[in-house]
């Protein structure tokens, strides 16, 4: 069901928000992003006082913090949005976790044709 943001006497119907809440995790930061770009701030009758009232309902925990330092106002949603991919697009972090995810892989066992054929 469509949300419902009204501002200076203009209802605008919002799509339904598929975007998980935010919290911290530098692996969810690329999923929440590109989402949250598509249905708030891609959307053209938005002002960025509404944006900013739809990223502090989608962030929390440390994520969210960053966004509380900024008060309800147009001029601060940039200055949220930049703090947040500040933090979270960190190349070398996103990098290391994607490295450490790959080396905790378990082992696979290949069987090569010599195996194969004795069994």
């Amino acid at each position: 069901m469509p949300e419902e943001v009204s501002s200076s006497n203009i209802c605008l119907k919002v799509p339904a928000c598929d975007t998980e809440t935010f919290n911290w995790g530098y692996e969810e930061w690329p999923a929440f992003r590109d989402m949250f770009t598509a249905i708030y701030i891609n959307h053209p009758k938005l002002s960025h006082a509404q944006k900013l009232c739809h990223l502090r309902y989608k962030t929390e925990g440390k994520a969210g913090a960053i966004v509380e330092q900024h008060p309800l106002s147009d001029d601060n949603f940039e200055l949220a949005w930049e703090a947040l991919r500040a933090k979270y697009e960190n190349k070398r972090i996103l990098v290391d976790n994607q490295i450490k995810a790959l080396l905790s892989l378990p082992n696979v066992q290949i069987e090569n044709s010599e195996q194969i054929q004795r069994q």
